[in-house]
């Protein structure tokens, strides 16, 4: 199942944070499969929200980027 259909309910910030992921994610490259997103399409995200300080706000872009990569690694099958 994916990590982001099974969350608990959210507060206003956390649902900012997945729309802000899940915005990003249609920019991802592929290639060998999903690659991880690119720091510069982060800030760019970020220069136009400026919502809370970048680095709370790289840090859970890359936590959540983190788990949705194993999550689509073992859907893969490795």
């Amino acid at each position: 199942a994916n990590p982001l259909d099974e969350r608990p309910d959210t507060d206003e910030s956390e649902q900012w944070f997945l729309h802000a992921f899940s915005v990003l994610s249609r920019s991802r490259q592929g290639g060998m499969g999903p690659q991880p997103l690119q720091v510069t399409e982060m800030r760019a995200y970020w220069e136009m929200s400026r919502i809370g300080p970048w680095e709370e706000f790289v840090g859970a872009m890359q936590a959540l980027d983190r788990a949705w990569l194993e999550w689509a690694a073992e859907r893969k099958g490795g």
